[in-house]
């Protein structure tokens, strides 16, 4: 007998921005040719591209990108030339696309579609995740005991459940499953453990006291016994903390971020297995961005070399070449790695609700877990417990 789907549909939906993950060869941001300023679009040169009667205008992704029109027109998907494709319709909100499909939320429920605009199907349940490169993504429901059960649901929207008692939390996974590997908590008691997309169990649970979500690397950050490791996707430990020597681990693109304990700790750097590349050095970089790190009006490379910049910048490096820089006098604008302004002509006061605007807020917040994990740099809309 199949366990039916009751609704599970979020009454309260807040703008959640997605950030875009780290790495050099495996980075999204490395992907990106055109970046949102305002109500246009420019160039890795600081050119404008276009500019259009739209706002809160998105990053592409899948050659589209989604922004709002002027005049309460509602959503639309736009391509790379400024022309609309397709307007979206009737919804609450809508996320960008991710391997040809995204997620609209309506009154009637979920519905996917694709990137002409068709819709593949609606459904009660709750998505986790985008799709995967497999066509798959996690969705949440209840169930006609009360309970509520998670699975895997393709793209003609048939839903596999899986068996056993846990839970998903959207902190323990990216929105985009990676490596088919979920960290779940398991009831009763909570405790972390991993599952594959057919729900067997990977790493039993209480094996770690905590589970860190599954990176581009394939590896995810464990804690038992207040030492941190790194496993791989079968759950083999590649790296554990035997001597105690740091406050935590994170994903850093293709290194990870190790923070040394005591006064004079700092900060190192090296690959999954332990091994140390750079560090220590004072201030807690980031180098998921791919060849430079940008701290304040400072520019390291992964050799530790730093040098002033120009300007403070505000974002990631994008694209390889542009960040957005901002000051009190000139607002946001564009400028190269160096912090040299590109265009005089682009000065923007508010990016709110932007791409852009998501990249500065997830910088300032400094989630650095977000960003490694290979979230693309399309919005959604679903908070899964944050």
């Amino acid at each position: 007998m199949k366990t039916k789907i009751l609704i599970y549909c979020a009454t309260v939906y807040v703008a959640f921005f997605f950030s875009a993950c780290g790495g050099s060869s495996n980075s999204p941001l490395a992907d990106i040719d055109l970046i949102p300023m305002g109500n246009a679009y420019y160039t890795l040169d600081g050119e404008l591209a276009f500019a259009g009667e739209f706002r809160d205008a998105d990053f592409f992704s899948d050659g589209l990108a989604k922004v709002l029109m002027e005049m309460r027109e509602g959503y639309a998907f736009i391509n790379k030339k400024g022309e609309k494709v397709f307007d979206v319709g009737e919804c609450f909100n809508i996320t960008g696309f991710w391997n040809g499909v995204a997620w609209k939320m309506t009154q009637e429920g979920y519905i996917a579609i694709d990137t002409s605009g068709k819709e593949l199907f609606t459904t009660l349940a709750t998505p986790i995740t985008l799709f995967n490169a497999d066509g798959k993504a996690l969705v949440e429901g209840g169930t006609e005991d009360g309970k509520t059960r998670y699975g895997v649901i393709d793209r003609k929207g048939n839903i596999s459940l899986f068996q056993g008692d846990f839970c998903i939390y959207g902190e323990k996974n990216s929105r985009v499953i990676h490596s088919d590997r979920i960290v779940v908590n398991c009831n009763p008691g909570g405790q972390p453990a991993v599952i594959d997309m057919q729900g067997n169990i990977i790493v039993e649970p209480e094996t770690y006291s905590e589970i860190g979500p599954f990176d581009l690397n394939g590896c995810a950050i464990v804690r038992k016994d207040g030492m941190y490791g790194i496993i791989d996707r079968d759950g083999k430990e590649l790296f554990m903390d035997t001597e105690g020597k740091y406050s935590w681990i994170t994903c850093d693109g293709d290194w990870y971020a190790y923070c040394l304990k005591g006064r004079d700790g700092g900060f190192a750097w090296g690959d999954k297995k332990g091994n140390v590349k750079l560090g220590p050095l004072e201030d807690n970089l980031s180098f998921r961005w791919g060849k430079y790190a940008f701290y304040g009006s400072k520019r390291y490379d992964r050799s530790g070399d730093s040098e002033s910049t120009a300007k403070q910048i505000e974002t990631p490096l994008i694209g390889g070449k542009v960040v957005v820089a901002y000051s009190n006098d000139e607002g946001y604008f564009l400028c190269d790695e160096k912090g040299n302004r590109l265009n005089y002509d682009v000065s923007v006061e508010g990016l709110m609700n932007s791409g852009v605007d998501d990249l500065i807020r997830s910088v300032s917040r400094g989630n650095g877990d977000a960003i490694a994990l290979g979230f693309p740099y399309v919005s959604t809309f679903w908070s899964l417990g944050e």
